[in-house]
């Protein structure tokens, strides 16, 4: 056995450099990564304390002895209230154990340990070895808990650092989100998000502020302070008025702010620079702003126009770029549903959950696309389990989970038509009106025509009604 002398709170990573604090990062989410992937693991301890280092500053996660394999069940969000400062040590009571300064609200609250409760902690250790501090408790709150991100601690950061630690300062925003269901939902999603695309080379003049401003605005947003991220963005733009990343920024957060068509209108300016370059903005593959001004074609149901608007970003994407990029995009599966290639977008769609937050639109796409392919019957245990974790209330996706749940085995079919009981019934009831269809027909044993009644209405809110009459 290999003894290490030191540990991840014994040393200050904040004044390591950025490349190994990177370098930790990466080991430390590759290590709960493999563990997670492959056997469902959750640490429940994940804390400074329980990272060690080699003589070569190499993590290694240690303590296991209180994980446990992941339940199915769904996290809750308590209502919070505070946190001793003191709760440092690892406890261990029923069903909550871990260290509590580091451990998921969710958990007080009698909810099973889970990916997401362990993303809480990585987000709090990460806080940590940056800052100094801890991201919910200061002299400002009294050394409580306080149920709202300290911000300024990780902005200093950033201004201190730069642009290549912007990436995860925006990691651990969104793993200390106190909505678990908002938490990256994989590992691989994180190691994504930190690596470095394009080719390694010296940044252009200006590049690394651009970025760091861009960085600086998302916190901004984040946090509600429209005008500080608009005159942040402005002033970067005074000086770089067709840098498509700053353009993106400013659509982004003309959306943010209501603002449609100055957002759609940024969008706009950004894909056209980027156009007269096949995509490639400083030597580096950038869709973003195609996309987003796709998905505002789509949201006004323009849906040629944002067909040929994702024709023309898939058309970047050549060879070693496409793998780059591939799966981290969901509105490629939109097209290929849309363009009537169903078992591409299925195939597609299941790959993209693997790395990124389900969302409505993404699971409509799947379940229609599976529907129309025939293979839903396969699809299903996966989409169910998927669906009765997020627990929806929102008629679309309630929609698609009394589809899934004519496919699914017979325990997560249970599961599935539990999600249309409560406050849910009254969504189903409204429907009910609308569609004027007995609310029994949206529950198993399906007639056909109560299948293809659910199929057209997703296919109407997807495409247009493109595909309503091979739907029949």
């Amino acid at each position: 056995m290999k003894w290490y002398a030191q540990n991840a709170a014994d040393v200050r990573i904040m004044d390591w450099p950025n490349r190994d604090v990177l370098t930790f990062v990466k080991c430390v989410v590759e290590a709960l990564g493999y563990g997670h992937e492959r056997t469902k693991l959750v640490h429940q301890d994940i804390k400074p304390s329980n990272i060690l280092l080699d003589d070569k500053r190499q993590p290694h996660l240690a303590d296991f002895g209180i994980a446990r394999c992941e339940l199915p069940n769904p996290p809750v969000l308590p209502e919070l209230t505070s946190l001793k400062e003191d709760m440092n040590q690892t406890v261990a009571a029923g069903r909550t154990a871990g260290t509590p300064l580091y451990m998921a609200p969710e958990l007080f609250a009698g909810a099973d340990p889970s990916v997401q409760t362990d993303m809480f902690s990585l987000g709090v250790t990460l806080y940590q070895v940056l800052t100094n501090e801890h991201p919910f408790i200061g002299t400002e709150t009294g050394g409580r808990f306080k149920p709202r991100l300290r911000m300024p601690p990780l902005d200093r950061v950033l201004m201190q650092r730069g642009a290549e630690i912007a990436a995860l300062i925006e990691i651990i925003v969104d793993c200390l989100a106190l909505d678990p269901t908002r938490r990256p939902p994989h590992y691989a999603g994180i190691l994504r998000r930190l690596r470095v695309r394009g080719p390694q080379r010296q940044p252009e003049e200006n590049e690394d502020s651009v970025s760091a401003a861009v960085a600086q605005a998302v916190l901004y947003r984040q946090q509600k302070r429209y005008i500080d991220a608009d005159r942040l963005l402005q002033h970067h733009l005074n000086n770089e008025p067709d840098d498509p990343i700053l353009l993106n920024a400013l659509g982004i957060l003309r959306l943010s702010e209501g603002k449609l068509r100055e957002g759609s209108a940024a969008f706009k300016r950004a894909t056209d620079v980027l156009t007269r370059h096949n995509g490639n903005w400083r030597g580096t593959l950038y869709p973003d702003p195609i996309i987003n001004l796709a998905n505002q074609a789509r949201n006004r149901q323009l849906y040629q126009e944002a067909s040929d608007l994702l024709e023309t970003a898939w058309s970047w994407l050549d060879g070693k770029q496409r793998r780059e990029f591939d799966f981290w995009y969901p509105e490629f599966g939109w097209l290929w549903l849309y363009r009537g290639q169903f078992a591409r977008c299925t195939e597609y769609m299941l790959q993209v959950l693997k790395h990124k937050t389900p969302d409505t639109a993404s699971l409509k796409w799947l379940t229609e696309s599976a529907w129309l392919a025939g293979q839903l019957v396969d699809v299903a245990p996966t989409l169910g389990r998927i669906l009765v974790e997020m627990h929806p209330t929102d008629l679309q996706t309630i929609l698609c989970a009394c589809l899934v749940a004519a496919y699914a085995p017979a325990v997560l079919r249970k599961q599935l038509l539990d999600l249309t009981k409560g406050e849910s019934a009254r969504e189903i009831a409204l429907l009910e009106q609308e569609i004027n269809f007995p609310i029994g027909g949206l529950r198993p044993p399906f007639d056909p025509d109560a299948e293809k009644l659910i199929v057209r209405s997703m296919d109407q809110s997807c495409t247009g009604g493109k595909h309503n009459t091979l739907i029949g």
